[in-house]
């Protein structure tokens, strides 16, 4: 194995160094072997400052931002029965809103309710009349209903308190009152509500 030899100039110069070095006395060798430790240590010393300021500066932001995430964990875990309450409550909402909008097969059912809640409020009803709006919401189909009954002011103030009221959601979105001359106590009503039916 041949090994690697110092380059010329090199060589040269730490010939010329150790010269230098044997030619003085003692005195001054010590003093010169001190200055070359100083000298070693002085770079030394600036050479793994500079390596350790270079590794500071970039990891400080890196444990800045994980210290900022480990108080935000640490933040969420104190806030987690109240997140946890939010979230039951939410949900809870969410399937009482649900439950208020009619079934698939539901339409049926609900001109029987409609029926029944007209009767219940005194206004006689002529037509039951719901429709195909063919209009989606998300999940949700909108059914418009017309309602022609027969009815004082009070029993369609009564209706339409128990629609608001009931179960199922309704919203009225027009409302006619005619004049009856056979029957002046009671007037011609065309009452028209929505509601919505679950697709799916």
């Amino acid at each position: 194995m041949k090994i690697p030899t110092m380059p010329a100039q090199i060589k040269n110069t730490v010939n010329k160094a150790a010269d230098f070095v044997n030619s003085r006395n003692p005195r001054e060798k010590t003093m010169i072997i001190v200055l070359a430790v100083a000298g070693f240590l002085t770079v030394y010393y600036f050479v793994m400052s500079w390596a350790v300021s270079s590794v500071f500066m970039t990891t400080g932001p890196r444990l800045a931002e994980a210290g900022r995430q480990l108080s935000e964990i640490k933040a969420d875990a104190k806030n987690k029965p109240a997140i946890e309450k939010k979230w039951t409550d939410a949900k809870a909402r969410f399937a009482k809103l649900e439950s208020s909008f009619v079934s698939i097969n539901g339409v049926p059912a609900l001109l029987e309710n409609l029926s029944k809640l007209a009767q219940e409020s005194g206004v006689r009803i002529l037509s039951l009349k719901p429709s195909d709006s063919g209009v989606y919401e998300g999940s949700y189909q909108r059914i418009p209903i017309k309602i022609t009954a027969m009815a004082s002011t009070h029993e369609l103030g009564m209706l339409l308190s128990q629609l608001e009221q009931d179960a199922t959601f309704f919203r009225v979105t027009d409302l006619k009152i005619t004049a009856n001359p056979l029957e002046t106590r009671r007037h011609g009503i065309e009452l028209s509500i929505e509601t919505y039916r679950r697709t799916k």
